[in-house]
């Protein structure tokens, strides 16, 4: 019953996408799974990538949940992606791409710190922050008033929490203005999203891709560019009506 439910997501793709018949037979392997056999290949991929990592346990298992859930009666756009995921885990390059970013990201002494369910909590309340932040653009709160100005100076707090990490240091005024500079002018070539996960070493760089796909199979929205633009010159707007910016001091 799953194959035939699954047949017709393999038929529509093969007629879409004009595949070569030596591909026929792979892909119909590969949409006929079963949810075991793509439970263990991407254990087998995760066990591998993360074999002997430095980090703290409940990252390593939070890692092996990164997992798509492919419906029953999938898509074309599903279908697709999940093929090409599982290609992609196949893949020997890839899986030693991966393996060396993790192992070169976590290579310092505060990489079992830095993936603590601790710093993640605090990943989680930044993107609270930022989602706060989206909500009031959206709901037309001018970043001239002070609540706008409330939760700038919070996301500013967040992120350099973030970089300061769970030892217990406060953060000093240099790093804050840092950061308030850094999102008063943004650059539009990162986010504030991405600034707060560089101080979490993790989802990035070989694993955008693997990321994408698991979104797209799963049917999670994809980030538009043009709203997180929007919201990063909110942010900068209420920064800036908070005053000058202090220049960070020169060491």
């Amino acid at each position: 019953m799953r194959q035939l439910r699954t047949r017709p997501a393999v038929l529509r793709t093969i007629v879409n996408q004009r595949t070569p018949t030596e591909q026929v037979t792979l892909m119909h392997t590969l949409a006929s799974m079963s949810d075991d056999d793509r439970s263990r290949l991407l254990d087998r991929f995760w066990d591998e990538v993360t074999d002997g990592l430095t980090a703290h346990p409940a990252f390593v298992e939070h890692l092996h949940q990164m997992r798509p859930h492919l419906p029953e009666d999938p898509s074309t756009e599903q279908l697709q992606a999940w093929m090409e995921l599982a290609d992609l885990v196949r893949d020997e390059h890839y899986r030693r791409s991966v393996r060396e970013f993790f192992h070169h990201a976590f290579s310092s002494s505060r990489a079992v710190e830095a993936t603590s369910p601790a710093q993640f909590e605090r990943l989680e309340e930044h993107r609270l922050i930022e989602e706060e932040a989206a909500q009031a653009r959206q709901a037309g709160l001018s970043p001239d008033g002070p609540r706008a100005r409330e939760i700038a100076e919070r996301l500013v707090a967040s992120i350099a929490g973030l970089a300061a990490g769970t030892s217990g240091v406060p953060v000093d005024e240099q790093d804050l203005a840092e950061v308030r500079n850094s999102l008063a002018a943004p650059d539009h070539t990162t986010t504030s999203t991405e600034e707060a996960e560089r101080a979490v070493p993790g989802f990035t760089d070989p694993l955008d891709r693997y990321v994408s796909l698991m979104a797209t199979i799963d049917g999670t929205p994809q980030p538009d560019p043009e709203q997180t633009r929007a919201n990063e010159q909110w942010v900068a707007a209420a920064l800036q009506a908070s005053g000058p910016q202090q220049e960070p001091a020169v060491p």
